[in-house]
């Protein structure tokens, strides 16, 4: 996970499926639940969301997929990401990841809206 080109790769990937997935809506709420059904199928994710932090506020969900994700797992994978993001100061990496049991979680900052968390069994191709 250390090679930054590899990183720049994922990245670009998951910033594809958002433009090819957005279509013209400015609606978020619209824009996000056409989007983040494509994260899952496209991604091969099992938990996919975009969450908004104000200040040193816990995390409010925007929405999540699937919907009946426990909560408590979700938290946990983010918290572990934030602080993360946190420590480095929105540092070189704009991809944060952590696994934890059979998951590999991906966090990426949304300017202006938050962070989009993505979850899978398996890790991405790096």
């Amino acid at each position: 996970m250390e090679n930054p080109e590899s990183w720049r790769m994922v990245q670009q990937e998951v910033l594809q499926e958002i433009a090819m997935s957005i279509g013209i809506s400015l609606n978020l709420e619209q824009m996000l639940k056409s989007t983040l059904p494509v994260f899952m199928r496209r991604l091969g994710c099992t938990l996919a969301s975009v969450v908004t932090r104000c200040g040193e506020e816990d995390p409010i969900q925007l929405m999540t997929l699937p919907r009946n994700t426990r909560h408590e797992l979700q938290m946990e994978f983010l918290y572990r990401l934030m602080s993360q993001y946190d420590r480095r100061n929105k540092g070189i990496k704009s991809i944060f990841h952590t696994s934890m049991d059979k998951y590999h979680c991906y966090l990426w900052p949304l300017p202006e809206i938050g962070f989009l968390l993505l979850a899978r069994n398996i890790s991405l191709p790096l």
